[in-house]
């Protein structure tokens, strides 16, 4: 929830190298059915992360919820995790969640 969102700022601002930190605030943004905070948080992360797995698992998770808008960009995050690891299971699941959402399978 929202609260959750704000707890995660202060703790981002104590431990900005916490990538896990940013995970979770966008999870509970999204959970709160802000679909717009959730991806400002994304992008935050992305900014400070931009190779982390995690981040990019959890932004191309949550591009697989948000719509047709933002499949392509969350295809694009799995493909860098999986140029560097072809087998990861959560990004190949991530990977079908994104063509499952298209429709295009």
């Amino acid at each position: 929830n929202r609260e959750a969102a704000a707890l995660y700022d202060i703790a981002i601002d104590k431990a900005p190298e916490n990538e896990t930190l940013y995970v979770r605030k966008m999870n509970a943004l999204y959970h709160a059915e802000d679909v717009v905070g959730a991806m400002r948080a994304a992008e935050q992360a992305l900014d400070k992360f931009p190779e982390e797995t995690a981040i990019l698992l959890a932004f191309g998770m949550l591009c697989s919820k948000a719509g047709p808008d933002y499949y392509k960009r969350g295809a694009e995050a799995i493909d860098k995790i999986l140029a560097q690891d072809p087998q990861n299971v959560e990004a190949l699941n991530c990977f079908g969640a994104l063509v499952a959402a298209t429709g295009q399978y």
